[in-house]
């Protein structure tokens, strides 16, 4: 619900041409997104040694170190992204989509930076042994989708669809970090990240 209800709901609402500028732009960041979503699971088996030898302590190093390096990945994409927009357009698209150059490029360009929290604390929570307060986030998200997306979407188009796809994501990752806070309290420990 997420990702793919925009490419329903601007056809219906905005017209084609929208949906095939929410691609093109979505298309510029796939690399990143890409990049975070295989290393991602590769986490997985590393937090559960750590959770295993050194307990939530070495957890936490791992998922600080984890989300800063996703982090700075997507600083440095962000920056390439905008610094060299206007020859990105012209060469991938032949300045076809060159209106959507500014701003909804800027959300575009955040969405490697909202994906790499669900990814990171997502991944802890796998290792946590509780895979179902995962599923509770990303249901979160699709309501939000639901309520705030697919509104904004009918409304303004493209950037609606963008303020949708980011906001989702940011609200999965702050659900999946609640829940893994609240699992590490109940744990037993009381310095989570």
């Amino acid at each position: 619900v997420t990702d793919s209800i925009y490419f329903i709901i601007l056809p219906a609402s905005v017209g084609l041409a929208a949906t095939g500028a929410l691609k093109a732009l979505l298309n510029l960041v796939m690399p990143a997104l890409h990049t975070i979503a295989a290393l991602g699971p590769l986490l997985l088996p590393i937090l559960v040694r750590n959770r295993d030898c050194g307990g939530f302590h070495a957890m936490n190093r791992t998922i600080r170190l984890s989300l800063a390096l996703f982090l700075m990945g997507s600083i440095c994409y962000l920056a390439l992204l905008l610094e060299f927009r206007l020859q990105i357009f012209h060469s991938l698209y032949r300045g076809k989509y060159a209106a959507y150059a500014s701003w909804p490029l800027l959300l575009v360009g955040l969405l490697p930076f909202a994906q790499s929290l669900p990814c990171v604390v997502g991944n802890a929570l796998g290792a946590l042994e509780r895979p179902s307060l995962g599923f509770w986030s990303c249901a979160g998200s699709g309501a939000v989708t639901l309520a705030l997306g697919v509104p904004l979407a009918c409304k303004r188009g493209v950037g609606g669809a963008l303020i949708g796809l980011v906001v989702s994501y940011l609200l999965m990752g702050g659900l999946m970090l609640y829940f893994f806070i609240r699992t590490v309290h109940r744990e037993g420990c009381n310095t989570p990240l």
